[in-house]
């Protein structure tokens, strides 16, 4: 399974199952931008990633692909059987 993903800071609505704002309109041509297996962020993202956040979002990229890879992330994953993940 291939992931993309895209990141934003921005305000979100969230009404039952509905979300809105403009993180989500944001956020769709951002992911759809990424390469697959990759991470799209917008600027500001980037700038409030400091250098003592950087090693850590590094941890937590790498988890979400060993995720995907064991099939953790796939929409056949049961939810009642959650999978162990590494810490960050």
């Amino acid at each position: 399974m291939l992931i993309r993903a895209g990141i934003a800071l921005a305000d979100v609505s969230i009404e039952g199952r509905d979300r809105s704002g403009t993180a989500i309109a944001s956020v769709v041509p951002l992911q759809e931008a990424a390469p697959p297996t990759g991470i799209a962020m917008t600027h500001l993202v980037r700038w409030q990633l400091s250098k003592a956040l950087a090693a850590r979002f590094t941890r937590i990229v790498k988890t979400l692909k060993a995720m995907a890879s064991l099939g953790s992330l796939s929409p056949r994953s049961s939810p009642s059987t959650p999978k162990r993940c590494p810490s960050f």
